[in-house]
């Protein structure tokens, strides 16, 4: 990134709001707000070892605002010299989208374990995946017991049978309701 840009394509230049001339006219570092200088700096060993590189960076528009920028690159033989191709991606719908799904984790795990009722999570095979603290309270286990655990060892022996209904269910509809008795 030390070396000066070759060539653009129309949407790096409109990226970074550059004309294509001026790009040509810019070092690759250039595009990058200067805080993250450093990262650039391990490119070329990395490209020398593995042929390749990936970096999350902060790109830096001609007005001088930032964004967070993917870059990927790799090199290439151009008339019988090394080139280096490097391919920039506006990161900040995935960063956006990144802390939508880890907020809507949060409040997800936040309601899950606040709830008064016992929930239960098992996947196809009868393994508890999750529980909320009041089903383990209710069972009295520990989350670390619960989650060592089948659906049907919840169950006392009489409502067994319910759990191959609740299979049919879920194979057929997607959803199960059911009413058991649990054993402590």
């Amino acid at each position: 990134f030390e070396d000066n840009i070759k060539d653009a394509n129309p949407q790096l230049c409109k990226m970074f709001v550059y004309t294509y001339d001026e790009m040509l006219q810019m070092k690759g570092k250039e595009l990058a707000q200067q805080e993250n200088h450093n990262s650039f700096k391990n490119i070329r060993s990395e490209i020398q070892n593995m042929g390749e590189f990936s970096i999350e960076s902060v790109g830096k528009r001609k007005d001088g605002s930032t964004f967070p920028l993917e870059v990927k690159g790799t090199t290439f033989i151009d008339q019988e010299k090394t080139q280096m191709l490097g391919i920039m991606r506006d990161s900040t719908e995935r960063k956006r989208a990144e802390e939508e799904i880890i907020l809507s984790q949060v409040q997800y795990r936040n309601i899950f374990n606040s709830v008064n009722d016992g929930l239960l999570i098992v996947d196809l095979g009868d393994k508890i995946a999750d529980a909320n603290p009041q089903l383990c309270k209710m069972f009295g286990y520990t989350y670390d017991e619960m989650l060592q655990l089948r659906g049907i060892d919840l169950a006392t022996q009489s409502s067994h049978h319910l759990f191959k209904e609740v299979r049919s269910d879920i194979q057929k509809t997607g959803r199960f309701h059911v009413t058991a008795t649990g054993k402590r």
